[in-house]
């Protein structure tokens, strides 16, 4: 089971293809939300601003939900397990992770100002069952008009394929990334890497 929470309510998921949210004071279940076809659900995660909720499954299928629970899309973004979801904190791109150790990166709408056309650049880090951690830059460009949100050199016009050891980051005509930094970091497989947020 894996949980997250925000403010006064908890999310808890399960196998059974169940979300259950939770009201933290009174121990009370608020809602059940159900993942697409019942699959097994392997995490589940919320938007660092709280308007949305994702969860994945077994399949490769991850569920978004909005504000009031709306439920928004379900996608198929992988052809195995996706174990791993993260948000930017920014609450603008989601990752998923499969067991292939395959990277995507998905932009979740917000609203945007129309002016508002520039490359915003991210920092990430994987690690994987290679004992290694690799950061990477990652390239968003931000914007709504077809005809202009693509103006960057940082931005190929195709798709590209992000290698390096392990690790496959997938990229669209939105976003590019480079793998700036790959060093060994233990003796046997990564498990977790966690930014400090506050920088210290």
């Amino acid at each position: 089971m894996i949980m997250e929470f925000l403010g006064g309510v908890l999310a808890s998921s399960s196998v059974d293809g169940s979300i259950i949210l939770w009201n933290i004071n009174d121990g009370q279940k608020n809602s059940v939300l159900n993942q697409e076809a019942g699959e097994a659900i392997r995490a589940c995660v919320f938007s660092p601003d709280g308007s949305a909720l994702v969860s994945s499954d077994d399949s490769g299928g991850v569920c978004v939900w909005g504000q009031n629970k709306a439920f928004i899309n379900s996608i198929r973004v992988h052809e195995e397990a996706v174990h791993t979801l993260a948000f930017s904190p920014d609450s603008y791109l989601l990752l998923t992770g499969c067991n292939l150790g395959n990277l995507r990166f998905f932009i979740i709408d917000h609203p945007i100002e129309t002016s508002d056309q520039r490359t915003q650049i991210y920092t990430l880090v994987t690690c994987g069952t290679d004992h290694y951690l690799k950061i990477w830059r990652l390239f968003v460009v931000h914007g709504i008009h077809e005809a202009e949100e693509r103006r960057t050199k940082l931005v190929p016009q195709t798709p590209q394929e992000h290698i390096c050891g392990s690790s496959t980051i997938y990229c669209t005509e939105r976003m590019n990334a480079e793998c700036v930094l790959s060093f060994n970091a233990h003796g046997s497989s990564v498990t977790c890497v966690k930014f400090n947020a506050s920088g210290t």
